[in-house]
């Protein structure tokens, strides 16, 4: 949703999720300057952007610190001299002691 706000602000936008059912669903909003793809944000997308957005706390999550580092050096290689780079970052230690374990969801 937060590409399609941004895309009817008049800006050319590339949304990326590993979920590859998020992406399916968000590519029916598609356009000639809003397109989606599946991609790890631990590597670098490849084109650079005048700002990217890191949002809803994915970062700090990974198994493996290695990851975490992996994504902000991405993020950072995907950014354009002089554009942004946005970090939306929760609380994780707080987050995780009141994480519920498990959880089960039927998605049809």
């Amino acid at each position: 949703r937060h590409s399609v706000y941004l895309n009817k602000l008049g800006f050319d936008v590339t949304g990326v999720d590993l979920s590859a059912n998020s992406i399916a669903y968000a590519k029916q909003f598609e356009n000639e300057t809003l397109h989606f793809d599946t991609h790890c944000m631990c590597k670098p997308l490849g084109p650079k952007f005048d700002a990217v957005f890191n949002l809803f706390t994915s970062l700090g999550y990974f198994d493996d610190e290695r990851e975490n580092r992996e994504s902000i050096a991405a993020i950072k290689e995907e950014i354009k001299k002089g554009g942004w780079g946005v970090i939306d970052f929760m609380n994780v230690k707080k987050v995780i002691e009141n994480l519920v374990p498990s959880e089960v969801k039927t998605v049809k």
